[in-house]
């Protein structure tokens, strides 16, 4: 079972690496040359390259110099295509967050342009590898004109592939679109997570206190299950169980990861085959879950407000988004039901994140380094104030009322002129007008 742990990492490893496309590509490439090389000699492949003669190299010293020129004006892009994507990657880590990086990197358009790079380069070598192995320099017919015209072709869509690659690369790195792509991301998670909920309205979490716990085997930073895997052992053992921990949760050896409706800590072979469901990596990837985004956007906020970028602008607006991502995320339940449809009950349930465990992720480190940035303040102030008026839940209501009670509290220790505390007291009035009692307990915590 460790093995198909390990072999499950190494998979996600493999498809989230940098390289991952690129590799296919190369294999395709090779593949492709070594057919175009086996059938340039056919009878009916001599017809077809005599008819366009006109396209075709002549010679074995233009073919040579043709595929010389062409591998080292690709080798030149390449190079410069990945100097390009190490700026990138080196501006989002000190600019944005180091978060960002493993979503750069798998950018699948990019990982495509620099796989057809390598893919032209190995197809033009093993074209020129091949010059004239199969006869005289002087028989026409002896040169693989054919694979030369489409390692041409090749060439060519590389440069076109380039001022695509540098246009979009240097989009990659623009505040303003990865907030749009990382909001875009969260709030698909968001919606898709609510939607699953809502399919399993009818099936209430049982108590789960006389329930026994499951042991982790391993430790990591928890990042989902193979849940087809998990739901096919569940039902073969007629067993319910419940994930306790939530999704980025560091998990340590030993640690309680989930609760089953049956004793089977002495099952060894159970309790090894649920464990191999569980997986562990480094990487975040919004994809994953809409913590992961929620995340990186209140990264980038905090270091928009750190005394190296001093970028409140950015910092606002992150602001803004995570505000109305909190809103669509005022739906989702404490929990989700996983199970096959048409079923009368629920094979395994899956702890969420709670409101205000959201609200203390995200927003109170923005609160920590904004307190002295009056600008910062109020935009926190009147966006918070949106959100808690979108809310029902006394519960939700009041990790709100608490969050902004400590933002004034910690403002009011930060500031010391009459002008920023004013702009404070404006902020706080457009709350009176909705929420005056809360209003009014804020307004003396400013006192």
């Amino acid at each position: 079972m460790f093995e198909s742990i390990q072999l499950r990492g190494l998979y996600l490893r493999v498809i989230n690496s940098i390289g991952f496309y690129p590799a296919l590509l190369v294999v395709i490439s090779m593949i492709l040359s070594i057919a175009f090389v086996s059938v340039e000699y056919l009878g009916f492949i001599q017809a077809l390259k005599a008819r366009m003669a006109f396209f075709l190299v002549d010679t074995e010293e233009n073919a040579r110099a043709i595929l010389t020129v062409l591998i080292g004006s690709v080798i030149s892009l390449t190079v410069f295509s990945f100097s390009m994507v190490m700026v990138v990657l080196n501006t989002a880590g000190s600019n944005l967050s180091p978060r960002l990086i493993p979503g750069l990197v798998t950018r699948k358009p990019h990982q495509l342009v620099l796989g057809f790079y390598l893919g032209t380069i190995i197809f033009s070598t093993i074209m020129l590898i091949n010059l004239d192995k199969q006869g005289s320099v002087s028989d026409v017919a002896k040169i693989p004109s054919l694979g030369i015209l489409f390692a041409l072709l090749m060439g060519l869509v590389s440069l076109i592939l380039f001022v695509y690659f540098i246009h979009s690369i240097s989009r990659e790195v623009q505040v303003d679109n990865v907030l749009d792509r990382l909001f875009r991301k969260t709030k698909q998670g968001i919606t898709e997570v609510i939607a699953q909920q809502a399919k399993s309205k009818g099936h209430d979490l049982p108590d789960v206190s006389h329930w026994y716990p499951l042991t982790s085997l391993s430790d990591g930073y928890y990042k989902g299950m193979d849940k087809s895997r998990l739901l096919k052992v569940a039902k073969k053992h007629n067993l319910t169980l419940y994930i306790t921990i939530a999704q980025s949760d560091f998990v340590f050896k030993g640690q309680t990861i989930l609760l089953c409706n049956e004793d089977i800590g002495a099952q060894d072979e159970l309790h090894q085959e649920i464990n191999a469901c569980i997986i562990f990596y480094v990487e975040e990837y919004v994809s994953d879950h809409y913590s992961y985004g929620l995340k990186q956007i209140s990264e980038i906020a905090v270091k928009a407000l750190s005394p190296g970028i001093n970028d409140p602008g950015t910092a606002a607006k992150a602001i803004d988004i995570l505000c109305v991502l909190l809103i669509r995320a005022l739906p989702l339940a404490g929990y989700t039901c996983i199970d096959e449809e048409d079923s009368e009950a629920p094979a395994m349930f899956c702890c969420e994140p709670s409101f205000e465990r959201i609200v203390f992720d995200n927003l109170v480190q923005i609160k920590s380094y904004a307190k002295s940035d009056v600008f910062v303040v109020c935009k926190l102030i009147r966006s918070v104030h949106r959100v808690l008026i979108s809310v029902d839940d006394p519960q939700k209501q009041e990790v709100l009322f608490l969050y902004m009670q400590s933002i004034v509290c910690d403002a009011s220790a930060a500031l010391d002129n009459r002008f920023e505390k004013a702009k404070i007291i404006s902020a706080l009035k457009e709350v009176q007008s909705t929420d005056p009692e809360y209003a009014e307990q804020l307004l003396k915590g400013l006192a």
